[in-house]
């Protein structure tokens, strides 16, 4: 388990991009739960697998 610096810091920004983007995500979901919005119908792990599909990661 020798990585490069390079290697270490470019796996932290997507790590961190990523709970961004799912953090982002979820308050955008307690929004639309706040609102009642009964149409959406998308569980925390249908949403959070969205998103890391989105990112390919």
């Amino acid at each position: 388990m020798n990585y490069s610096m390079d290697t270490l810091m470019r796996r932290e920004i997507l790590k961190y991009k990523f709970l961004n983007q799912c953090l982002k995500c979820h308050l955008l979901w307690k929004r639309i739960r706040h609102l009642k919005v009964n149409k959406v119908q998308m569980t925390y792990g249908q949403v959070y697998f969205s998103m890391y599909r989105m990112l390919n990661l």
